[in-house]
């Protein structure tokens, strides 16, 4: 039979050890905040532009795709990601037209790639009468008199 003596009993309560409540994060107070000194403040990071937020910084991918369809990107940007895949220029180096260059290729990166469209060729009117194709038969066509009707067999290409 069972001994009940070692098990505990439904109404205890059973605790594990090593476990401490939550810790929640506390936030500064604005007086906290006012009062504090500037190197205590958080650095505040360079924005992202969206060459560096959607490509992650690959000129590779973009040069490559500037290669295939040049015409959808903007003029300058060719030059601009040369001179940053040969390493003459960085992302922290370019100024904010560049960095606006570079945004705009991205967004161009980003768009369906078409070739320019060509005027489309328009289909020349052809005449019904078979006279006008073939000039010999137009002095038989001219003729008023009826063509001759040739009984032909059913299924003639079965004898």
């Amino acid at each position: 039979m069972l001994q009940l003596a070692n098990l505990p009993d439904s109404t205890t309560l059973v605790s594990l050890p090593g476990l401490k409540p939550p810790q929640f994060p506390k936030f500064p107070t604005f007086s906290e905040l006012a009062g504090a000194s500037v190197n205590d403040l958080p650095v505040v990071q360079k924005e992202k532009g969206l060459f560096e937020g959607m490509l992650g910084g690959n000129t590779e991918a973009l040069f490559q795709d500037l290669v295939s369809c040049p015409h959808k990107y903007p003029p300058g940007a060719d030059i601009l990601l040369q001179e940053m895949i040969m390493g003459a220029k960085t992302i922290d180096s370019l100024d904010p037209d560049e960095l606006l260059l570079l945004d705009q290729a991205t967004l161009a990166f980003t768009q369906p790639s078409r070739a320019p469209v060509e005027e489309p060729i328009v289909p020349v009117q052809r005449s019904e009468d078979p006279a006008d194709y073939l000039p010999e038969l137009r002095d038989e066509l001219d003729d008023d008199e009826p063509t001759a009707h040739v009984d032909v067999p059913k299924y003639w290409w079965r004898q």
